[in-house]
């Protein structure tokens, strides 16, 4: 679809209104929109959970009680909320820069679990690690409902369809691109976990797991939180774009005010400051 069709800005939305239909396209372009922008408080409260676990775990019970009295969480959640609307309503090309920095740091962390994992792998430990861990409450659908978000970063790019030079080529480019490199990530994570611990130790202790096997602990929680940063900003950039291609196709009326761009870039401002305001509401 996205090398037969000329792409503007609203990316997946775009796509599926332009093949099924507008009403089609109306619904599945508004739900992709709130999830989106819902996405932004969860990748942010993921953000918060990962540090203030690390505090928990060099802190005492006083902290933790200190850190629930005052909703120092929700705090935190809410000025990384902020800090990311900042850098996107900047405009696109700020972002991008700021994921780059964000996606060394994650490629870091990469190579620290699986240099880590190969060093340390054990034949006997992957081969004991054989077949489903018994006793385990999880079915295949409760495992899949937890895991399938993590896939949904692949459509990162098509959301950005607006502001890329050449999008018939980039989005089924990256998008290939993003599936076989994260499948590699996964499998190779799956693998090398299981030859170095055992279920029943990796269930009780999932992260710090991982923080042993690889060479360096604090790049795999910097790794968590580039992660999550990185997902977070990537929402932000992609609802307000979706939100912003349906007030210019005008398939809703009270959506019309929010097709308006700004700037030669034709930045979606009202939009995003909607999604801060979703985002935000979600965090508390």
């Amino acid at each position: 679809i996205a090398t037969n069709t000329d792409l503007p800005t609203g990316g997946a939305y775009f796509m599926t209104s332009r093949t099924l239909g507008p009403d089609f396209g109306g619904a599945i372009g508004l739900t992709l929109f709130i999830s989106q922008a819902i996405s932004i408080a969860f990748y942010v409260i993921g953000f918060s959970e990962a540090l203030f676990g690390v505090l928990a775990a060099t802190g005492s019970s006083a902290d933790a009680v200190f850190y629930a009295t005052y909703h120092i969480p929700q705090v935190v959640s809410t000025l990384m909320v902020i800090l990311l609307f900042g850098i996107t309503f900047k405009g696109a090309d700020v972002a991008i820069k700021a994921q780059y920095f964000i996606l060394a740091v994650l490629l870091l962390s990469v190579v620290s679990f699986v240099v880590g994992g190969v060093l340390h792998f054990n034949t006997g430990t992957f081969v004991a690690n054989a077949g489903a861990r018994p006793g385990s409450p999880f079915g295949f659908w409760i495992v899949f409902a937890i895991f399938f978000p993590a896939a949904t970063g692949i459509t990162a790019g098509a959301n950005m369809s607006g502001d890329l030079k050449n999008p018939g080529n980039s989005i089924p480019t990256g998008t290939i691109l993003a599936i076989l490199f994260t499948a590699a990530i996964y499998v190779a994570l799956m693998v090398l976990l299981a030859g170095f611990t055992s279920q029943k130790g990796l269930a009780a202790d999932p992260f710090g797991s991982l923080q042993r096997m690889s060479i360096f602990a604090p790049l795999i929680i910097a790794g968590v939180f580039a992660a999550t940063l990185s997902s977070a900003l990537g929402s932000f950039l992609g609802a307000p774009r979706i939100l912003q291609a349906m007030g210019q196709d005008k398939i809703i009326p009270a959506l019309e005010y929010f097709g308006k761009g700004h700037g030669p870039a034709n930045e979606p401002h009202r939009a995003t400051v909607l999604s801060l305001g979703i985002a935000v509401a979600i965090v508390w």
